[in-house]
């Protein structure tokens, strides 16, 4: 008969668990609604399959391992006798055998469930599964490269958790056998029974499959991480490392036979011997093995031995990130930017300074992203702003990137294409670090986001979110809707996340909407033989451009274009979610054009340039690494694009590559708009960084007084751009006093040994200046328009507009001299 305590402890246990359930439940609502809001059921149904698959098996592996062992102990244990006790008298009272298999049952499921829930990688079950093959094989062990990609990283996870739950079981009945007398700690020695002892040979038998397991794996990262500089894989590898730990896998395979027998029948030294001598093998040989090796050859053998495999490295390295894709400048000739284009198409700001121009502009507002615009007046940059405190509608404000006003400020842009220069724009409801969710209304019936009508829907969302208060909110009307994973990266992720996302966020301004772009690349530190390097947070043996997701700041509407030369993994994806991923014709009508570079794989692939070189050219030093100047004092972003047409597109974007010598090698080139693409461009003669930045610094001093220095002089970033004679590098120079407003102070131009100094650009390259003059055609186009923007508001009584114009004319006025 049951006690109060235990009713209530049954009570409150199926209450606890129906409270998980319900969330459980709630929480596979709340992601197919959002899943099917979005368009993308197929990859929600792709990951619930998986994730099933993967922790039902890890779930029943680990169940079936500890209720084997738990019970072996259970067996062990011939009865329980707890004390209790009566008023006064104390007695003991067996535990009955039921009990103590039901408690064997409710441990082993606590232990499969903690198992199940380590495992979440669906993507690298997937692939696994159905990645298309490279079509390429390693010279070394003869498999398809899809094997290092796909297999191998799944097995090793598998590895992972076969070793948690053999340790984590062995510790549970090392414990419970401790509890009793047949494991016991007495005079200084370790005394255990014959059961207990068996029970262990046998785990230890086990144990010995999982450690052959791992000499297995190791055999094989050794393409990936050898014992090499850098992890490179060496002759040493292949002629010793490899044989002896495939030797030290098969040999931990044949002898846990032997290692159970030893354990069963009481032979520990045989068992402690064969299992040391194995656990401990591998990690020495690694150690020791490699050190002996170069301390018996003589450095001039070590590198005729290692050329061949330096040159298989160097091949590898160019087919992990697409060198050989990239279009040969110098060969092919495409052509450089003339002065012409540089005055108009190269920007004089940085983007730091135009984003601090626009918030103190608006006092009310914050810039939170910024687009580039090629217009027949120059490059434009239009900032989109929205309220710093509460919600609100976001505005746009142009800027003229290419001329300053007075004295050396930003000023509006007079390009009428772009029709004004503050306007309106859709509430902002997904960017970058925003709030995980919102409850907004849907007037316009394009938020791409669930339903929160009725209650049964905010019951399941406020349930998954752990909210109460979303039930008894008031909902906004009419059609509320909840808006989930309202950060760009976050919600791109949730798409597409077998892709990692680039760490640089771009935006794109269109017919007074907000997108936000970013680059995906697919990624493993397991493919064989190439140089690895950092990129987005991690070090990557394997880095190619898969696609460009687009993300709509207003409607959340994500639209994933793949890479017109996908890799065998993105075709594994598009194969398995062919509705993914659209392609550029239905993007908005003339979003292409003003597609900006992938900036994220023109870095990566510069990165592979500095270590292998380009096909053709010599070889750089093994210690090169791509290096570009970072704009560390403005902003964390160095990135400012140009358009390589002057007044027309693409947009475009270049980064040097120096090596460890502080010699520039080269810059590549990567071109944004329609037809992408990536281009290499060599330097014709030696080219020191350092001096380059030093040319770069001694210009403003030039034009200021000998010895000025005022404390709010701050610098650009180093603009590389590719011209008809060659590269050209420019650095602008601002006044910035503390957190006030930018001036343009000057604009150092570097063509090769000649170095000038503008106001702008366009003056240090010898034209004359184009800013807003009081009376110039730009200035008066600029007003008249203004003056249009007004009068027409004014008619149709819209004073919201009538006043933005006004602001604006103000602003223009203002920047005159």
């Amino acid at each position: 008969m049951m006690t109060t305590r235990r009713w209530l402890l049954v009570t409150v246990t199926t209450l606890a668990l129906l409270v998980i359930a319900g969330r459980a439940v709630a929480g596979v609502y709340a992601e197919w609604a959002w899943y099917a809001a979005m368009r993308a059921l197929p990859v929600y149904e792709s990951k619930l399959a998986h994730e099933l698959l993967l922790r039902g098996g890890a779930a029943l592996g680990g169940f079936l391992l500890s209720f084997a062992n738990l019970y072996a102990v259970r067996r062990s244990i011939v009865s329980l006798v707890l004390p209790r006790r009566l008023g006064n008298i104390d007695f003991g009272e067996e535990v009955p055998g039921r009990r103590l298999t039901g408690l064997v049952v409710i441990i082993a499921i606590v232990i499969a469930s903690v198992l199940a829930l380590s495992q979440d990688d669906w993507a690298g079950l997937a692939l696994a599964r159905s990645g298309v093959p490279f079509g390429e094989r390693d010279p070394y062990q003869d498999r398809d490269l899809g094997f290092y990609v796909y297999s191998l990283p799944f097995e090793r996870s598998l590895y992972l958790c076969s070793v948690f739950a053999l340790l984590l079981v062995g510790a549970v009945v090392v414990f419970l056998y401790a509890l009793t007398p047949s494991l016991r700690w007495e005079r200084g020695r370790l005394h255990a029974s014959t059961y207990v002892r068996r029970h262990v040979a046998v785990l230890g038998g086990v144990m010995l499959l999982v450690i052959g397991w791992s000499y297995r794996l190791e055999s094989m990262t050794l393409l990936a991480r050898g014992s090499g500089p850098l992890g490179a894989f060496t002759a040493f590898d292949d002629g010793i490392l490899v044989p002896l730990l495939t030797g030290l896998s098969v040999v931990a395979y044949v002898t846990a036979p032997a290692v159970i027998w030893a354990g069963w029948y009481g032979h520990r030294r045989l068992l402690f011997g064969v299992f040391s001598a194995l656990v401990l093998g591998g990690p020495v040989a690694r150690l020791v093995l490699p050190l002996m090796d170069h301390w018996s050859t003589i450095a001039a053998a070590r590198t005729a031995r290692e050329r061949p495999y330096v040159s298989t490295r160097t091949q590898f390295t160019r087919r992990a990130y697409g060198v050989d894709q990239i279009v040969d400048a110098d060969s092919a000739g495409p052509p450089g930017m003339t002065r012409a284009d540089l005055a108009r198409g190269a920007a004089s700001w940085d983007p730091p300074a135009l984003l601090k121009s626009a918030e103190l502009a608006h006092r009310d507002q914050s810039a939170i992203a910024i687009a580039w615009v090629p217009t027949e007046a120059g490059l434009t940059a239009v900032v989109a702003l929205h309220p710093s405190a509460g919600a609100g509608p976001a505005i746009s404000s142009t800027l003229d990137a290419v001329n300053a006003g007075a004295p050396g400020r930003a000023s509006p842009s007079s390009a009428e294409p772009l029709g004004g220069n503050d306007r309106d724009l859709p509430a902002i409801l997904v960017e970058p670090n925003a709030p995980a969710y919102a409850v907004v209304a849907d007037s316009g019936d394009v938020l791409s986001a669930p339903s929160f009508a009725s209650l049964g829907e905010r019951l399941a969302h406020a349930w998954h979110l752990q909210n109460p208060r979303l039930l008894a909110m008031e909902l906004p009307e009419p059609r509320p809707r909840i808006m989930l994973h309202r950060d760009v990266r976050e919600r791109i992720h949730a798409i597409v996340p077998f892709f990692t996302t680039g760490p640089t966020l771009q935006s794109v301004l269109l017919d007074d909407a907000l997108y936000w772009v970013a680059e995906l690349f697919v990624t493993s530190d397991e493919y064989p033989l190439a140089r690895g390097q950092l990129f987005s947070g991690a070090y990557r043996q394997y880095v190619r451009h898969a696609a460009t997701a687009v993300v709509q700041a207003h409607t959340g509407r994500v639209l994933i274009l793949a890479d017109p030369q996908p890799d065998p993994v993105t075709r594994s994806w598009m194969r398995r979610f062919p509705g993914l991923f659209v392609t550029p014709d239905l993007l908005p009508a003339g979003f292409a054009a003003l597609l900006p570079p992938a900036v994220d794989w023109g870095a990566a692939q510069a990165g592979a340039i500095a270590r292998a070189g380009f096909p053709g050219a010599v070889l750089p030093s093994d210690r090169g690494a791509a290096a570009a100047e970072p704009l560390l004092e403005l902003h964390e972003l160095a990135t400012r694009p140009y358009a390589s047409r002057g007044t027309l597109g693409p947009l475009s974007a270049t980064v040097g590559i120096v090596e460890a010598e502080e010699r520039m090698i080269g810059a590549v080139t990567v071109r944004g708009g329609a037809q992408p693409r990536v281009e290499w461009r060599r330097v014709g003669s030696a080219l020191s960084w350092h001096r380059l930045l030093d040319s770069l610094s001694t210009g403003p001093r030039r034009a200021s007084a000998p010895g000025a220095r005022r404390l709010s002089e701050r610098k650009g970033e180093v603009a590389v751009l590719p011209t008809d004679g060659g590269i050209a590098f420019v650095q602008s120079w601002y006044s910035w006093p503390g957190d006030g407003q930018p001036s343009l102070s000057s604009v150092v131009l570097l063509e090769g040994a000649a170095s000038r100094v503008g106001g702008t650009l366009s003056e240090a390259l010898g034209f004359p200046s184009t800013s807003l003059e009081l009376g110039g055609t730009a200035w008066r186009a600029g007003a008249a328009a203004l003056y249009q923007q007004m009068s027409a508001a004014m008619k149709r009584g819209d004073w919201r507009a009538f006043g933005a114009a006004y602001a604006a004319l103000g602003r223009l006025l203002r920047s005159t001299p």
